[in-house]
């Protein structure tokens, strides 16, 4: 099945761009940055822990760097129901972490937050396609 989502492409000075897609965390809008050269997929833990209080969270043993530091402090979490457009990942465990200076960079352009970041993992998987011109992240799995 193809599922077509769409993307916003947000310019950043001077000649750069990320790329937006939303999904839905239960009644919640997650603002997703789509990230080609992120090896995985995370999100913020602020934001879940306001989402989905009962959540349980559990450190994630292996090393995670990025995000503006060496060393980032990793935990775990399993996601019932959240959806990207009209695609719908039942059941998935994410990566968290504290998304906090990433947000402060996006406030300083006046961007909106940023929920989380789907990285290479996710898109490898989901055999992911990013359509610039028609701005579609399409599924095809």
């Amino acid at each position: 099945m193809r599922y077509q989502i769409p993307v916003k492409i947000i310019p950043l000075p001077p000649h750069g761009c990320h790329i937006m897609c939303f999904g839905k965390l239960y009644s919640y809008k997650l603002n997703l940055l789509v990230d080609t050269g992120a090896s995985m997929t995370v999100m913020d833990i602020n934001r879940i822990k306001m989402i989905c209080p009962d959540c349980i969270f559990t450190p994630y043993k292996q090393l995670f760097t990025g995000i503006g530091s060496s060393d980032v402090e990793t935990f775990s979490t399993k996601l019932d129901v959240y959806s990207l457009g009209n695609y719908e990942l039942k059941n998935q465990e994410v990566l968290l972490i504290d998304m906090q200076i990433l947000n402060k960079a996006y406030a300083s352009y006046d961007l909106d937050r940023i929920d989380g970041v789907l990285g290479g993992d996710f898109l490898l998987t989901h055999g992911a396609r990013i359509d610039y011109e028609l701005q579609l992240l399409e599924i095809l799995k």
